[in-house]
């Protein structure tokens, strides 16, 4: 009978411990695993290019651990590891030409800026969130025959991701020119 009551006081010590200290251990483990840091960059990009806050983290954790001096072996630079050739393009579609050198692409509000803009200009020029980041990953691919094959290495395995070509035709760039 004793062991009973023993196993019921743990059982309740339990309950409180978890209803006290799990959410905020919740929170802080979030915030270990997926920084905030830069959080008005992302809130300002996501809401300017209609993307969802949580994509735009998941490519600055993927492309970079939120580091904004990451810079890649083939030479793709801060937070969402942009291209330079990429950046360049972006600021003459945007009006932008020259504005900007690639070593801004260290600066996370640019960074965040051109690369969520690029992401909305792949998810636009695709269709599908799946095959935006494809191609933000690969880049622009030639369209041939009736699909396009985007080849994307991600650690040991390389994964198709197969387009029709009258949708990448039809579809309508919806991302807006402006520079910031």
């Amino acid at each position: 009978m004793a062991w009973i009551i023993v196993l019921a006081i743990l059982a309740a010590a339990v309950f409180v411990f978890v209803s006290v200290f799990y959410e905020d251990t919740k929170k802080k483990l979030d915030e270990m695993n997926y920084p905030r840091t830069y959080s008005t960059y992302v809130e300002k990009a996501a809401k300017d290019y209609d993307l969802d806050p949580a994509l735009i983290y998941a490519v600055i954790h993927t492309e970079s651990g939120f580091d904004p001096k990451a810079e890649s072996g083939v030479g793709a630079k801060g937070v969402m590891q942009m291209m330079p050739s990429s950046f360049e393009w972006l600021q003459e579609q945007r009006g932008c030409a020259g504005q900007y050198t690639e070593d801004d692409l260290f600066d996370p509000e640019i960074c965040i800026d051109y690369g969520s803009y690029l992401l909305k200009y792949f998810y636009d020029y695709y269709g599908t969130e799946r095959s935006a980041i494809a191609a933000y990953n690969a880049g622009f691919v030639v369209a041939t025959g009736s699909t396009i094959l985007i080849t994307v290495r991600t650690e040991k395995i390389l994964i198709p991701f197969r387009i029709p070509k009258q949708r990448i035709m039809l579809t309508r760039l919806k991302v807006p020119r402006k520079c910031i």
